[in-house]
């Protein structure tokens, strides 16, 4: 007889077969099961909230315990009384669904199996420190056992950070600072482009996080969206940054955000409805910071880049490079949105208002430099930093100045630096610090990932798979080799040390001194390696998965879901050929490199490739 135990996420609750008169719901939930034998048990997450008991035939005498093992905390809305409690599970009942109030990832539970004459047949502790392998698509790479390490990391790091709060719209988000309870915009954005390959397997809440930023929203008529809120209110974090204005502005990325869920879940109701706010975001900076036209007044602590004018004699930084590009940017993600939901007369405004961008962003390219820097007060160009890669990612640069760029990329005294390369300063800039000092040289995931998309989409695949390498590559060492605290990830990196990055302030020589721990948006490593090395990229609506075969390597990757279809892929090299394996729940189109292959549910798709 047996008995499985598995997690299902509420949210995506249509997915999965339930029968009505079996069906019981609760917060706190302890099942009673009857059975006459002592079962086989079997436990299966399947979602971060809730979990679904099932018995594949009726039993009888068993009864389901749930208990919290942790302490309970005044943000969960909840009671020690919550903790414990016991349901009836009907005798010819063969499945029951139990949510959760607080993430698997939060708190600790225990499930009790007890008979009739309450003897512990079974007891299951869940683990707040590991992602259960289900909710994430796998990757294996025989050559590259260090990359399939950090990946995993990457993901536990994820999954412990997801917070529970009643303050919340939809009860659950992502925080990777528990330090201040604080969650911010571009944080979120960045860390939902590899969330969103386990949101849709219900394992994260991913994207809901917005939902919290959106509501804030609500609350001012002019579009403003403060650039973080504590996790425990849901109110801005700071009484300045609940005041409109730059100093609470994170960069706009609420578009890249919901576009990449969008492509990896075809949810389009979802696009109807944060629209609005998208379009009244773009609006409230263009009225509320732009002083001239594309010249915003930002600082460190809006853009995200907290210390870049630190170690600067003279011109400072007054005219945001990315800001003009950012918004560019957000007008696309807007008309591309219009363009799915069907509104034209979207579409018509902000096709106008990216092509305005696209010409302002003229003034700040460096002709002498090859590269867009931001201006001084005095209209002088300050330093070469990353901030310079945002017009390329945005689409906005002939393929002339992305040659030059490219130079610049590759050169070894500015940002390719060894052992890691894309240090956001520039390494012959004034101020650079080897050791990082925060914006003031480190490596920064989440800057590396777009550069390296930028690349990708601008015609260079090949330097793109090369940086995204040798960046995975640099992580692993790090976490392989650095004494002071092995087998974690870090805030940022050094360049050219084997080592995390210093911090800012007071410990900018000392080396180790930013966050250790860190998932955040180091975790883009996730997407560094399915996608830039790899080669894999979802599209949902297309019912396509595009493949660049890039990788010399074999490989698979296993449990991977977009839309409504799970599928697993293999690579293996044989010679001169390349053959793909492919096993898939649903059919779809799997491209490579522009030629389609109908994928065929239920049998084993082999590919071979010359």
């Amino acid at each position: 007889m047996d008995i499985k135990v598995s997690v299902v996420n509420l949210l995506n609750i249509k997915k999965y077969r339930i029968i009505p008169q079996m069906l019981f719901v609760s917060f706190i939930g302890i099942y009673l099961i009857s059975c006459s034998v002592k079962p086989n048990i079997e436990f299966t997450y399947n979602g971060f909230n809730t979990m679904t008991i099932e018995c594949q035939q009726p039993t009888g005498g068993l009864t389901v315990k749930r208990i919290m093992l942790d302490s309970i905390k005044e943000s969960y809305g909840i009671t020690d009384l919550d903790s414990f409690a016991v349901f009836q599970w009907a005798d010819d009942q063969i499945q029951v669904l139990d949510s959760v109030p607080v993430s698997f990832g939060e708190m600790t539970y225990r499930y009790i199996i007890e008979n009739k004459d309450r003897d512990t047949l079974f007891s299951f502790q869940t683990n707040k420190y590991q992602v259960p392998k289900e909710l994430i698509p796998t990757i294996k790479i025989q050559e590259k056992p260090g990359w399939e390490t950090i990946y995993n990391k990457a993901w536990d790091l994820s999954w412990q950070r997801i917070r529970t709060s009643k303050a919340l719209p939809s009860r659950f988000a992502y925080n990777d600072y528990p330090d201040n309870n604080n969650t911010y915009v571009w944080d979120a954005a960045f860390c939902n482009l590899y969330q969103a390959y386990s949101e849709v397997h219900g394992g994260h809440p991913g994207i809901l996080t917005y939902d919290g930023f959106y509501h804030i929203s609500q609350n001012y008529n002019n579009g403003y969206i403060p650039r973080r809120f504590n996790i425990n209110t849901l109110k801005p974090a700071t009484k300045k940054e609940a005041v409109p204005g730059e100093i609470g502005t994170n960069p706009p990325l609420f578009g890249l955000a919901e576009w990449n869920h969008y492509l990896m879940t075809n949810d389009t109701l979802r696009l109807k409805c944060i629209l609005p706010f998208l379009c009244k975001n773009f609006d409230f900076i263009e009225g509320e910071m732009q002083e001239k036209p594309g010249r915003y007044i930002w600082g460190g602590n809006g853009s995200g880049w907290d210390n870049i004018d630190r170690g600067v004699e003279g011109e400072k930084l007054k005219y945001w490079v990315e800001m003009p590009a950012l918004q560019a940017l957000a007008a696309k993600y807007i008309v591309d949105i219009g363009l799915v939901v069907g509104n034209q007369d979207i579409v018509r405004e902000y096709t106008l208002k990216r092509e305005e961008k696209k010409r302002q962003i003229e003034q700040f390219w460096n002709e002498e430099q090859g590269w867009f820097c931001g201006l001084s007060k005095d209209n002088q160009f300050t330093r070469k930093t990353l901030q310079g890669i945002w017009p390329l990612m945005a689409g906005l640069v002939d393929s002339v100045r992305t040659k030059r760029m490219v130079e610049n990329l590759l050169d070894n005294n500015k940002f390719n630096t060894f052992p890691m390369p894309l240090p956001t300063l520039a390494r012959d800039e004034p101020g650079y610090n080897p050791k990082g000092e925060y914006w003031l040289g480190s490596v920064w995931i989440n800057m590396s990932l777009i550069t390296i998309r930028a690349l990708r989409q601008n015609g260079y695949p090949d330097l793109a798979t090369e940086f995204a390498s040798r960046t995975l590559d640099g992580i692993y060492s790090v976490y392989q080799n650095w004494e002071d605290y092995p087998e974690t990830l870090w805030e940022c990196y050094s360049p050219e040390f084997n080592a995390p990055a210093s911090h800012k302030h007071t410990y900018p020589e000392v080396l180790g001194t930013v966050r250790s721990e860190f998932g955040g948006w180091t975790g883009c490593l996730i997407n560094l390696l399915i996608e830039e090395v790899l080669g894999i990229r979802v599209n949902a609506p297309e019912n396509t998965i595009y493949w660049g075969n890039q990788l010399k390597e074999d490989f698979e990757l296993n449990n991977l879901k977009f839309g409504n279809i799970t599928t697993s892929i293999s690579v293996r090299r044989e010679g001169q050929k390349v053959v793909v394996l492919i096993d898939s729940d649903n059919p779809y189109i799997f491209n490579i490199n522009g030629k389609e292959y109908n994928i065929l549910d239920n049998k084993l798709n082999r590919i071979t490739v010359y």
